[in-house]
C-alpha cells in the first residue's frame, strides 16, 4: 500500500484471537481477484498500475463488483466446540477407490441474507463441472487445484451446531458444504490489486514438508500462506501494491495449522487463493 491510511479506513469489526481481520471496512466496496507465484517473483506495482483479472466462459467469479453483502448474516450458527482430537471431514473422503480427482469444484448458493453457501465437490470432473446447468441464485466458482496442501481436513459445516458434515445431493451430483462466505470482494488497497473474503469455516490444512510454501505478508506483519490456485490461470506473476510482501518459506517436517474462523481469503490478480492469517510461520527463519 502506498500508506497505511487505507488499513486505517478499513478496520473490520471482525476479529480472529489477538489477531484482527484489520483489512475490512462496513464502508468497502466490492471486486474480485487472487494471487501466488511461487515460480516467478512477484512485483510491486507502482501507483499507476492496474489489474485486470482473467475469466473463462465456462466458470463464474464470486459475484461482481456491484455487489456487498449486509453487515448481519442469519444461515451461519455459532461454531460449537470442535474436538482437537476429532477425525474431521476430507474431501478425498468423497472420492471413490480408484478415482482420480481433477481438482476441488465449488458451486456458490446466494441465500436471501447475502451470503454465499460454498458447496464443495472433488469427485466430479472438470468437463461435469463446465457442463452444469444452475439455477438462478447459484453460480459456479474458479476451479482450485495444486499448489497448496497435500491434506485438508473440514470440521463440520458452517449450517452444523453439532460440528457435524452435510452433504447433499444437488445437480446429479454430491456436494458438501464446507463454508459459508459472510463478506466478499472487497479491496485491500488503494489498487485494488488484492481482494478479501470473510468466510466461515473450521478448516486444516498441512503442507508437505521440504517443499516452498508461499506466504502473502501484510503490511502489519499478518501471514497469509496460499491455499489453492486457479487451474485455468495464464500466468503466476502478479503484482504486490506497496507494502505487500511474497516469501518462501520450507519445513523440514510436514506443516499443519488451523486457519481462524473466520478466515479472510486474499486473491490476488491471478486468481491464487491466500488465507488465514496464521501466526506459526517464523519470517526470520533462514
Amino acid at each position: 500500500m502506498a500508506d497505511m491510511s487505507r488499513n486505517t479506513r478499513c478496520t473490520h469489526r471482525l476479529a480472529v484471537g489477538a489477531v484482527a481481520l484489520s483489512m475490512f471496512a462496513a464502508g468497502c466496496s466490492s471486486s474480485t481477484s487472487t494471487t501466488d507465484a511461487t515460480q516467478r517473483p512477484a512485483t510491486t506495482s507502482q501507483p499507476s498500475a492496474a489489474s485486470t483479472a482473467t475469466t473463462t466462459p465456462t466458470t463464474t467469479a464470486v459475484p461482481d463488483t456491484t455487489t456487498t453483502a449486509p453487515a448481519t448474516t442469519t444461515s451461519v450458527v455459532e461454531p460449537p466446540e470442535v474436538d482437537a482430537d476429532a477425525a474431521g471431514w476430507r474431501p478425498t473422503d468423497m472420492i471413490e477407490a480408484g478415482q482420480r480427482s481433477e481438482g476441488s469444484f465449488e458451486v456458490l448458493e446466494r441465500r436471501d441474507d447475502g451470503t454465499l453457501v460454498v458447496w464443495m465437490s472433488p469427485a466430479i470432473t472438470q468437463a461435469e463441472f463446465d457442463a452444469l446447468e444452475l439455477p438462478p441464485m447459484w453460480i459456479k466458482n474458479q476451479s482450485r487445484g495444486e499448489g497448496g496442501p497435500i491434506d485438508t481436513r473440514f470440521f463440520g459445516s458452517p449450517s452444523s451446531a453439532t460440528a457435524e458434515m452435510v452433504i447433499t445431493e444437488q445437480f446429479g451430483h454430491e456436494w458438501a458444504h464446507v463454508a459459508t462466505v459472510l463478506e466478499f470482494n472487497s479491496p485491500l488497497d488503494d489498487e485494488g490489486l488484492l481482494k478479501g473474503n470473510v468466510i466461515a469455516k473450521e478448516h486444516e490444512i498441512t503442507f508437505p514438508p521440504n517443499v516452498p510454501i508461499a506466504v502473502l505478508v501484510s503490511p502489519a506483519g499478518e501471514m497469509y500462506p496460499r491455499v489453492t490456485r486457479d487451474l485455468r490461470r495464464t500466468t503466476d506473476e502478479f503484482e504486490l501494491p506497496p507494502g505487500w510482501t511474497l516469501v518462501e518459506r520450507t519445513f523440514a517436517a510436514p506443516y499443519i495449522t488451523r486457519l481462524p474462523n473466520p478466515t479472510l481469503n486474499i486473491q490476488a490478480p491471478n486468481r491464487d487463493s491466500f488465507q488465514g492469517p496464521v501466526t506459526d510461520i517464523d519470517l526470520e527463519a533462514d
